[in-house]
């Protein structure tokens, strides 16, 4: 914890390639995660060891335990239903339905790079993109070896997996 007026830095080398979720550590934790005090940290490799991606898109998937809709008044967040595993709403990047009215592009026969991490705080993503299958599927950090011709891959809470995409055809592909 760092009190009112202090800082605190810490520095580390990034060495391991892949997709990674960094939080708070102020207790209570799950509650911090579940109110949106988290990101993604992408660590590419070096040159070389990755297919060439035409685009590269990095999304954070995460659920949302609300004590109420949050339109007469401001929503909490709610214990009971986190310890449920019962969220209001799942989201990618804090927001959801965003990508309904301002989808992510890609031109077909490119190939599409998505950095996905699981931030939870409870359950694994289920990561898909409709109408197509995977390419390249890199889970949980593991940059060395990947999953080929798969539709649907999971990516634990805290973890983080690499998708590559390759569609031929123009169109709507939402993915999940």
């Amino acid at each position: 914890d760092v009190t009112p007026g202090d800082s605190f830095t810490f520095s580390f080398k990034a060495g391991d390639p892949g997709v990674y979720m960094y939080h708070c550590g102020t207790k209570p934790v799950l509650m911090h995660i579940a109110n949106g005090m988290y990101g993604a940290i992408v660590v590419e490799p070096k040159p070389g060891v990755l297919p060439q991606a035409d685009e590269n898109y990095v999304l954070v998937a995460s659920e949302w335990y609300l004590s109420s809709n949050g339109l007469d008044k401001p929503a909490q967040f709610n214990m009971a239903k986190a310890h449920a595993r019962q969220p209001d709403w799942m989201t990618f990047n804090g927001y959801s339905g965003q990508y309904v009215k301002h989808p992510l592009t890609a031109k077909p026969g490119e190939t599409t790079r998505f950095w996905v991490v699981a931030a939870g705080p409870t359950l694994d993503t289920n990561f898909h993109v409709v109408g197509t299958i995977f390419d390249r599927a890199w889970v949980n950090g593991d940059m060395t070896h990947h999953q080929s011709g798969v539709q649907t891959v999971a990516a634990p809470a805290g973890g983080g997996a690499v998708f590559d995409v390759k569609i031929d055809d123009e169109g709507l592909y939402p993915f999940v």
